[in-house]
């Protein structure tokens, strides 16, 4: 589970921001419970895929091991000091009953600090998994059989995965976290994702979302893999070119037989992929980031997916997603229930320096109906 997540100069987010999925008010009496929901708001060109983007970086950083390699790193660009600062990333994680801290400072060429931290749930301090600033020797990394482990991790390298493939528990328990973690579109390939079980439950849900599709079956001679690729160093994702995955697959709809993907509507493709996204994720019990949320969908489609989310019966490893996007009908009521509650929705808007910050609904201390329509009258300005 994710509580909070931390970033400072990455894209248009030059100051440290911080998203606490976490409500103010579990978090004031020590719970750490976090909202299965989450919605960023703002006009174009706020920074809400900055924010989305800085987590996908961090992902692919610490699974293909290679932080801001080849020059990726992609400081604050008004600020021309900004790109002497390191830019610095850190989640905060509830796994197993023990919550981790773990984070890390990237400049151009070397890994300026990094840490893991675990405690009790309950606990606001706990144990040093390790520390590291500058050249990994400087690290304390018990126990002491991975010490040298340590030693030998190069400066522009992180500490984790190397901590992780020499069988650190702790370690090797957010290295999974983050293998499992799914960024949409751009880390997700359906390849990955079918499976027999997961046709069945998209067949279910398309017919629920009065697609006009009954049932979804894998094509006679497709090799579409069945199952999910674990393990390993490299990203969690399959190697698939591109949507081709969804060629090997055939809608059945109702008198019109059996249709190809190229049959289907672009929405409805759409509502295939993501609806296969969110299947996984609730299978791995773990995070799926969707940007431009919406984009392509009727507003009660996208409600039934948030849905999906919210209720128990159809999360109960408790997966959550967290969204960007334009569409302020999600902020509101459909059907007279409240999408979202005001601890599940933040805004991004920019400074006169063109630097991001992002804020909960929260912070605004009105009423709830209030709230709403200064937040639909934020994301509506472009």
């Amino acid at each position: 589970m994710l509580l909070s997540f931390h970033v400072a100069n990455h894209r248009s987010l030059r100051d440290e921001q911080r998203l606490s999925l976490v409500p103010p008010h579990v978090r004031a009496r020590g719970g750490l419970s976090a909202v299965p929901v989450t919605g960023i708001f703002g006009a174009n060109a706020a920074g809400k895929s900055s924010l989305l983007d800085a987590l996908g970086r961090m992902r692919r950083e610490i699974r293909n091991d290679e932080p801001g390699k080849n020059g990726a790193r992609t400081p604050f660009a008004l600020d021309p000091d900004s790109r002497a600062r390191p830019t610095r990333y850190v989640v905060e994680l509830l796994l197993g009953g023990s919550r981790f801290e773990y984070g890390y400072s990237v400049d151009d060429a070397h890994i300026t600090e990094e840490w893991l931290y675990q405690s009790a749930s309950a606990e606001r301090t706990g144990r040093v998994v390790f520390e590291r600033t500058g050249m990994a020797r400087g690290c304390a990394f018990p126990p002491a059989p991975l010490r040298a482990s340590a030693e030998t991790v190069a400066a522009d390298r992180l500490l984790l995965p190397a901590a992780a493939d020499a069988g650190q528990q702790e370690a090797q328990r957010v290295y999974d976290w983050f293998g499992a973690l799914c960024v949409y579109p751009d880390q997700f390939d359906g390849r990955c994702a079918v499976n027999q079980n997961r046709l069945d439950r998209l067949s279910m849900l398309l017919r629920a979302m009065d697609t006009g599709v009954d049932k979804v079956v894998v094509r006679p001679g497709g090799a579409v893999v069945a199952g999910e690729v674990r393990g390993g160093r490299g990203p969690s994702t399959c190697s698939g070119e591109g949507d081709s995955w969804m060629d090997e697959l055939a809608f059945r709809s109702g008198p019109l037989g059996m249709l190809a993907a190229s049959d289907l509507s672009g929405g409805t493709r759409t509502l295939v992929k993501l609806c296969l996204a969110v299947l996984a994720t609730m299978d791995a019990g773990n995070v799926l980031v969707v940007d431009d949320f919406g984009a392509g969908l009727h507003l009660y489609v996208s409600r039934a997916v948030v849905d999906s989310f919210q209720e128990r019966r159809t999360n109960p490893r408790n997966a959550q997603l967290i969204f960007a996007s334009h569409d302020s009908g999600l902020m509101d009521r459909i059907r007279g229930d409240r999408v979202l509650r005001r601890d599940q929705v933040w805004f991004v808007e920019k400074d006169g320096d063109g630097a991001s910050r992002l804020y909960p609904v929260s912070d605004f201390g009105v009423e709830e109906e209030a709230a709403s329509g200064a937040a639909a009258g934020a994301a509506s300005d472009s």
